[in-house]
């Protein structure tokens, strides 16, 4: 279908050129819900983000999706291989064929113990600026866990006997999910008509992307640490758009 872009989760702004991070999401009867950490990279016009950062949470999120692709717990109705993060985000993406284009007949293409694997997609100075903020009260790594995986316990199995390895995505995932609940938001992936700052699943021109930016504005006006990474990015990306 071409090059298409994407918004941010939390605040709307325009994904086009910009670094992203990708939080894979199980598809349930009542939403979505983490099933992973998340995973940075640059949004690659395409849907979902290449140039991926590989550590210990890719290996592990790897190995995990792996492992249930030998045992038939995850099943890809996708020709093309799986063999890297790259490609299982590839195999995440097609999903959302089936949201962004519900009139043809689009069905999930992977599917974790039945259930569809989404994502969502947050522009990274959002990302940062959230994360910055210390948790409103200590927790162990494995209380975030159970908080986070509560709804999605396929979670817990990605990472069982790691947890400390992955210690700073998990305070992260949490501090993300906080933020999520305070402002009324909710777990989606880009193409689910019922969130917040739904996309067209069309191409950003500079008009859109200071549109999004000036929505991103009014409704994060009276958020000190979001107002300070949207004022980042409209000194650093936006002035590239205002000619466009």
């Amino acid at each position: 279908m071409g090059f298409y872009d994407r918004r941010c989760m939390l605040t709307g702004l325009s994904l086009h050129g910009i670094d992203a991070t990708l939080v894979p999401l199980l598809r349930l009867p009542d939403g979505y819900r983490p099933v992973a950490l998340g995973i940075a990279g640059t949004y690659d016009r395409y849907g979902a983000i290449d140039g991926i950062d590989e550590d210990a949470n890719t290996a592990l999120v790897l190995s995990y999706f792996l492992r249930r692709l030998g045992d038939g717990g995850f099943v890809v109705e996708d020709p093309q291989p799986l063999e890297d993060i790259q490609d299982l985000v590839f195999h995440f993406e097609r999903n959302g064929l089936s949201l962004a284009f519900p009139d043809h007949d689009f069905e999930p293409v992977s599917r974790l113990d039945g259930a569809p694997v989404d994502f969502a997609l947050i522009a990274q100075p959002i990302w940062d600026a959230v994360t910055s903020v210390p948790p409103a009260a200590s927790a162990t790594v494995e209380e975030w866990f159970a908080r986070l995986c509560a709804d999605a316990p396929p979670a817990r199995d990605v990472y069982s006997g790691r947890f400390d390895e992955v210690a700073g995505h998990a305070r992260q995932l949490h501090a993300v999910d906080e933020f999520v609940a305070a402002h009324g938001l909710a777990w989606v992936p880009p193409a689910e008509p019922a969130q917040r700052y739904p996309d067209q699943n069309d191409q950003h021109y500079g008009e859109d992307v200071r549109a999004y930016f000036d929505e991103a504005m009014r409704d994060y006006a009276d958020v000190p640490t979001v107002r300070a990474a949207l004022d980042g990015y409209a000194r650093d990306e936006l002035p590239a758009w205002l000619h466009d």
